[in-house]
């Protein structure tokens, strides 16, 4: 966490060129570097981008799913797991935030045809939301129930203060879980043995 790199959004870990890398004319010239680092900060932004649209989408109980959008950046290796997890965590807290809002005007917008809950999904997130309160909201971050439940929030007039505290704590916490069991899981397979290579053993004659 004491490394610059942590908080900014893209590490430059993997990049195998730096300020004192030679060319055939010498040193590289500082437009050079300045436009290979414009690049890799485009690149940055993309996938940043890509992901925020891929967690709000999730929360908004559309068909979309951020858990494997980062996976697969923390596979990369060069962005910021500091910024991974905060992107997706604001991106899917934000999708919550619209559920609040379209269950403050349920009656009004049910009847419409782009409305993305069914009635099924809304009687089981209500069943869950009268057993356990605004307690519930803690569970938001679940599949298939999770986003339906703040849609009830908003249907139960649950104070927005409150519910913002509580779903950000949910969805921070799943995507900090995300990312310490991509570390967990990619510690273990480091330690499995190396297979042995594949390639035919040409035969001595």
């Amino acid at each position: 966490a004491n490394n610059p790199a942590y908080f900014s959004p893209y590490s430059f870990k993997n990049t195998s060129w730096n300020i004192a890398e030679t060319t055939p004319r010498g040193r590289m010239s500082h437009r050079t570097l300045r436009h290979m680092q414009g690049t890799k900060l485009l690149e940055a932004f993309l996938f940043y981008s890509g992901l925020f649209a891929s967690a709000f989408l999730a929360a908004t109980i559309l068909p979309a799913q951020s858990e494997a959008g980062l996976a697969a950046l923390l596979s990369m290796g060069e962005l910021s797991v500091f910024w991974l997890i905060a992107v997706a965590s604001i991106g899917n807290i934000l999708g919550a935030v619209v559920n609040w809002f379209l269950g403050r005007h349920l009656e009004k917008l049910k009847s419409r045809k782009w409305f993305p809950v069914s009635e099924a999904q809304m009687t089981r997130a209500t069943r869950w939301f009268q057993k356990f309160g605004v307690w519930s909201l803690l569970l938001s971050w679940m599949p298939i129930i999770g986003d339906p439940i703040t849609l009830a929030a908003g249907v139960f007039g649950v104070r927005f203060s409150l519910f913002l505290a509580l779903v950000s704590i949910a969805k921070i916490g799943r995507y900090i879980g995300i990312a310490y069991s991509f570390y967990i899981s990619s510690r273990v397979l480091s330690l499995l043995p190396t297979p042995p290579s594949l390639e035919p053993v040409p035969l001595a004659l």
